[in-house]
C-alpha cells in the first residue's frame, strides 16, 4: 500500500513571517555585572548554577550604589580547582516592587 504525500497547509493571509523589512533591533541596555571569583585560586571560570537558587526579598543599596530588592544565591563549583561555592547576587526585580 503506497503512502499519500501530504499537501502543505498554506497560510490563509500569504504574508511573511519574521521582522518586516527595513525594521531595526531594539535598543537594549547594557548592565554591569560583577564575575565572582573562587577563593581558593581566584579563578572566574565555573561550572553551570546547580539547583535552584535561593531567593531572599530584601531592599537595600549594594556595594556599587544600586538599589536592589532581592537577594539571591546560587550554587556552583570553580572549573579550575573544583572548590565549591554559593554565588550572591543582588538583583533588582521591578515585578516585586
Amino acid at each position: 500500500m503506497a503512502k499519500k504525500k501530504a499537501a502543505k497547509a498554506k497560510r490563509a493571509t500569504g504574508r511573511k513571517r519574521g521582522r518586516p523589512a527595513g525594521a531595526k533591533n531594539k535598543q537594549r541596555d547594557v548592565v554591569p555585572g560583577a564575575l565572582t571569583r573562587c577563593k581558593m585560586c581566584g579563578s572566574t571560570d565555573r561550572h553551570k548554577y546547580e539547583g535552584e537558587p535561593r531567593v531572599m526579598l530584601s531592599a537595600g543599596v549594594d556595594q556599587d550604589g544600586n538599589d536592589y530588592n532581592v537577594i539571591s544565591w546560587r550554587r556552583t563549583s570553580c572549573a579550575t580547582c573544583g572548590q565549591y561555592r554559593v554565588d550572591q547576587f543582588f538583583e533588582m526585580r521591578p515585578e516585586l516592587e
